[in-house]
C-alpha cells in the first residue's frame, strides 16, 4: 500500500505499487503525478487542479477522485476491472479521459453546480460494460464524448451553452432536462430508448437514434413551453419503436424529421412555418 501523506503540490510523483494507493489530499499547482496499482484501487481524497497532469491506472480495483478536476488540468483515469468516479465537477478548460470496465460517474457526489462539466472542458468517457452517469449539466462550450458498450447513459440535467455531446449506449440514454443554447447533440441507443425530458431550443442541432422509443419533452416537471421543439432547431429522430413529443413545434427555421417503426405522437401544434417530415 502507498500513501502520499497529504497534498501533492508542485511535485512530480511516479509510483507503481501492488496494493491500494491513496492520495490523502489534493493534487495541485502544476504537479505531475503518475500512479499505477497492479493489484488494488487508487483514491484521491481531494481535487485535481492548477494545470496538473495526472495519470491514475488501476489494474486490480477502482479509481476514485473525491473532488473536482479544474484549472486546465489534464487527467487520465483507467480501471481495467472496476469503476471510475469523479465526485465533483470538471471545469476550467480541463482535459479528462476515463476508461473503465464497469460504471463511470462524474459529479455524482457533489451534484448540482459542483457536479457539472463546464468551462470549455474536453471529456471522453468509455465503459466496457457499465452505466455512465453525469450528476449535473454539460455547459460552457464543453465537448463530451460518451460511449458504453454494455450499459446506459444518464445526464441528470441539461445540455447547454454551445456544448457538443456525442453519446452512444447499449441500453437507455437519458437527458434529464433540455438541450439548448446552440448545442450540438447526437445520442444513440443500440437496443434501448432515447429520452430528453425537456425542450429542444435555441438553435440547437439534435440527432436521436434509438433501437426502441424516442421521447422529447416528456418529463414530469414544467409546462408546455418546457417540452417543445422551438428556436430554429434542427432535429432528426429515428426510432425502431414510437416517437413522442410532449408539446408543439414552432419557428420558421425549425426543421424536424421523425422516422419511426411505430407511431409518432406530437402533443401540440405544428406552426409558425416550421418544416416537419413524419415517416
Amino acid at each position: 500500500m502507498w500513501n502520499s501523506g497529504g497534498n501533492i503540490n508542485s511535485q512530480t510523483v511516479e509510483v507503481v505499487d501492488p496494493g491500494d494507493m491513496h492520495v490523502t489530499g489534493d493534487i495541485d499547482s502544476n504537479s505531475k503525478v503518475m500512479l499505477r496499482s497492479t493489484g488494488g484501487s487508487i483514491t484521491v481524497d481531494g481535487k485535481i487542479d492548477g494545470s496538473s497532469i495526472v495519470y491514475l491506472v488501476a489494474s486490480g480495483g477502482s479509481v476514485t477522485v473525491q473532488g473536482k478536476v479544474d484549472g486546465s488540468s489534464t487527467v487520465v483515469l483507467v480501471s481495467t476491472v472496476g469503476t471510475v468516479t469523479i465526485g465533483g465537477k470538471i471545469d476550467g478548460s480541463s482535459n479528462v479521459s476515463v476508461e473503465a470496465k464497469g460504471d463511470i460517474g462524474i459529479g455524482i457526489i457533489a451534484g448540482g453546480d459542483d457536479g457539472k462539466i463546464d468551462g470549455s472542458s474536453s471529456v471522453t468517457l468509455r465503459s466496457l460494460s457499465g452505466t455512465i452517469t453525469l450528476g449535473s449539466r454539460i455547459d460552457g462550450s464543453s465537448v463530451v464524448d460518451i460511449t458504453t458498450a454494455g450499459g446506459g447513459i444518464e445526464v441528470t440535467d441539461r445540455v447547454d451553452g454551445s456544448s457538443i455531446v456525442h453519446g452512444q449506449g447499449d441500453s437507455d440514454v437519458t437527458i434529464g432536462d433540455k438541450i439548448d443554447g446552440s448545442s450540438r447533440v447526437e445520442l444513440v441507443s443500440n437496443r434501448g430508448s432515447v429520452t430528453v425530458d425537456g425542450k429542444l431550443d435555441g438553435n440547437s442541432n439534435v440527432q436521436l437514434n434509438a433501437g426502441r422509443d424516442i421521447g422529447i419533452g416528456v418529463g414530469l416537471t414544467g409546462g408546455t413551453e418546457d417540452h417543445k421543439i422551438d428556436g430554429n432547431c434542427s432535429v432528426t429522430g429515428i426510432a425502431g419503436g414510437q416517437i413522442h413529443l410532449g408539446s408543439r413545434i414552432a419557428k420558421n427555421l425549425t426543421t424536424v424529421d421523425f422516422a419511426a417503426g411505430g407511431s409518432v405522437q406530437i402533443d401540440g401544434d405544428i406552426g409558425y412555418e416550421a418544416s416537419v417530415r413524419l415517416l
